[in-house]
């Protein structure tokens, strides 16, 4: 059984996976142009941004080279 913390908190990380997915969405959207492309230039980058600078950890500023080597190997 799920403690209710413990969903609460897969709630949260499956909420903004969400939001970074529409994020995504829209970038690759709107830089396909169309009639929806004005619309989507209204938020799409600053969504971006504030997901990104949210997520942002400081422990990876001391060696980002290391960072994008980890996540290279891991692929």
């Amino acid at each position: 059984m799920v403690t209710s913390t413990v969903a609460k908190t897969m709630g949260q990380k499956q909420y903004w996976n969400i939001v970074k997915g529409l994020g995504i969405a829209a970038i690759v959207i709107g830089h396909t142009g169309g009639p929806i492309t004005a619309y989507l230039y209204m938020y799409h980058v600053a969504l971006y941004f504030f997901d990104a600078g949210y997520f942002y950890n400081e422990k990876y500023s001391a060696a980002p080279f290391d960072y994008f080597a980890a996540r290279l190997r891991s692929l």
